[in-house]
Order: structure tokens, then C-alpha cells, then sequence
């Protein structure tokens, strides 16, 4: 396996190079396979998508052309980046709902009472 990924494509690497060497991909849906760890799935989740990010580019950079390199890096980048940006404002605007409703204790009882179900409006 191409150690230059440290996580996700890994797979996608490899059976496309066996593939190129002429050889058949199998899919065997009763193999059983454990993986003792897994700890780096729960690192910081916006980590993990820079991660996947640079996989992704090494995986296309590998087996695309230039041409096709480039029109991905002319559509993705400037879709990922305003994703980033939407989850930073609903993050933003997340953190100032629940932020005041720590200082009113009214509006937190109130939020207490909509989750357990008592409370009507």
C-alpha cells in the first residue's frame, strides 16, 4: 500500500493499481475483517476532512491528467471552501444561541423543558 496516505483513499489506491496490472478485484461479502484501534477517527472532525482533502488530491494527482487535475481543483476547492465557511457561521451562530442561554437561566430552563417534552409554546 502507498504509505505517502495517512488515512482514507488507501483502498481506492491500491485496487486501482491492481486493476492496472491486469488483475480482478473480488468483493466477498462474508469476509470479516477487525481492526483493533480505530483511534484516529476521533480525532477533531475538521482535521480529518483536511486529511481526506489531501488524500483525495495525492489519489487524483496519481491517476488523473493535468487537464482533468485542474478542472476538479477549479470546481472542488472553491465548493469545499464554502462549505468550510457555512459550518464556521452555523458554528458560530450555534455557539452565540447556546452561549445566551447559559446567562438566562430563564430561557435554559425553558430549553430544558422543550427537550424533556413539558414544555408547550
Amino acid at each position: 500500500m502507498d504509505e505517502g496516505y495517512f488515512m482514507f483513499f488507501e483502498e481506492m489506491d491500491l485496487c486501482r493499481r491492481v486493476r492496472l496490472k491486469g488483475y480482478k478485484i473480488y468483493f466477498v461479502p462474508t469476509a470479516v475483517i477487525i481492526h483493533f484501534g480505530g483511534a484516529s477517527r476521533h480525532q477533531n472532525p475538521n482535521k480529518l476532512v483536511m486529511v481526506g482533502q489531501k488524500s483525495m488530491m495525492r489519489y487524483l494527482s496519481k491517476f488523473e491528467s493535468k487537464k482533468r487535475l485542474l478542472l476538479f481543483k477549479l470546481f472542488y476547492k472553491p465548493l469545499f471552501t464554502a462549505g468550510v465557511i457555512h459550518d464556521l457561521i452555523f458554528d458560530f451562530l450555534y455557539f452565540l444561541k447556546y452561549n445566551t442561554i447559559k446567562k438566562d437561566p430563564q430561557k435554559l430552563k425553558k430549553r430544558v423543558m422543550k427537550i424533556r417534552g413539558d414544555y408547550i409554546s
